[in-house]
């Protein structure tokens, strides 16, 4: 249920001196002492009784009053209620950058579910297909959102650019090969894939998100501006450095004049819970450990996030990452859109202008004096 809230809520703090000063103005006409001498008691009872009516009477100017001042500061302190169409409108470009190295074909589950696996014939979710149902499932349910996907591995390069065709944005998911690693460097990877998984580019990714961000910054500042880095290594080959570009948003940042990118870093992954695919002399498809670590970089990652107001997650598995789009779907949409508030005030406005005309006409016909 909506809830008023107030856009200057110290003004409130006038209505306890307002009631102090009714009550202590009350309580000094109780005190005040009424008389009169007469022999009939029936007349006595009679007086007592008009003479209480009309003192009531004579309170009422006063409270209506002191309920019109209140009602005034309501009214100033601007009572607002959320805006549910704010709320749930939506008008984000979110950029996402997806790695597609050769290490997102690893699988992160224990070794009695990898084998559930291998027993019934199917092949377990790996890094890259985890992050792409998340992806598929978050696209549907977006509305006024644009969209956009930076692929990265040795390179990065734009996939899609910002758009609400969900459509298309969903066969270009579907359509993304990862690179098996067999292929040669020269002849390039041997299944057709999206992009050579030789690298991890992160700096390349960085400015390329940048650059389409800031050109939407531009046209319109009232958007949010949210680039959302998938990756489970460290920066390895491209040409920039992503130092380069973390300085970059940071200054774009803190001119304001353009609006902020938000950077959300999410790094998948656990070392120990690691298998790799390989291939027998047969083609058999098999899982072992890897001979060394993948190598990561949490640091940069946070360093990013940090730096451009946005925010780190640490996946170990499928749920942890599930979780973190959770965490962060409600992250952007608090970051990039702010709620605007249904204005109020005309109805504490009008009752207060209501008592105001009560006092004056109360004091006007009924409590007239007359010389």
């Amino acid at each position: 249920m909506p809830t008023i809230h107030f856009d200057r809520p110290f003004l409130l703090l006038l209505l306890v001196l307002i009631w102090a000063i009714h009550l202590g103005l009350g309580g000094w006409m109780k005190r005040r002492s009424w008389a009169f001498r007469t022999a009939r008691f029936d007349l006595a009872r009679s007086v007592a009784r008009s003479f209480v009516r009309y003192r009531v009477l004579t309170q009422m100017p006063r409270l209506f009053r002191s309920l019109a001042l209140s009602f005034f500061i309501i009214a100033l302190a601007r009572p607002q209620l959320p805006d549910m169409d704010s709320i749930s409108g939506e008008g984000v470009d979110i950029m996402f950058a997806l790695d597609m190295s050769g290490s997102m074909r690893a699988v992160d589950i224990p070794r009695a579910d990898l084998d559930r696996y291998i027993r019934t014939g199917k092949e377990p979710p790996n890094r890259f297909e985890m992050a792409r149902q998340v992806l598929k499932k978050f696209v549907k349910e977006r509305d006024e959102d644009r969209i956009g996907l930076i692929v990265f591995g040795e390179q990065a390069f734009l996939k899609f650019p910002l758009t609400l065709d969900y459509d298309a944005v969903m066969t270009n998911l579907e359509g993304l090969i990862l690179d098996d690693g067999l292929g040669d460097h020269e002849a390039g990877c041997g299944n057709g894939c999206t992009i050579s998984g030789r690298g991890t580019a992160i700096g390349d990714t960085l400015a390329r998100a940048y650059r389409r961000l800031s050109a939407t910054s531009q046209r319109n500042r009232a958007r949010g501006r949210v680039l959302v880095l998938i990756t489970d290594g460290k920066n390895q080959g491209g040409q920039i450095e992503p130092q380069t570009m973390i300085e970059k948003l940071r200054e774009h940042n803190l001119a304001g004049d353009r609006g902020e990118i938000n950077v959300f870093t999410i790094l998948i992954g656990d070392p120990s819970l690691t298998w790799v695919p390989t291939y027998d002399m047969f083609g058999n498809l098999r899982y072992a450990k890897p001979d060394q670590p993948i190598p990561t970089d949490k640091a940069l990652l946070e360093e990013i996030a940090s730096n451009t107001n946005g925010k780190f997650w640490e996946t170990p598995d499928e749920k942890t990452f599930k979780a973190a789009f959770r965490n962060l779907e409600k992250t952007i949409f608090q970051h990039s859109r702010p709620v605007q508030g249904r204005e109020m005030f005309l109805y504490p406005l009008f009752l207060g202008l209501l008592f105001l005309l009560s006092e004056g006409l109360l004091a006007a016909l009924v409590l007239r004096r007359f010389p």
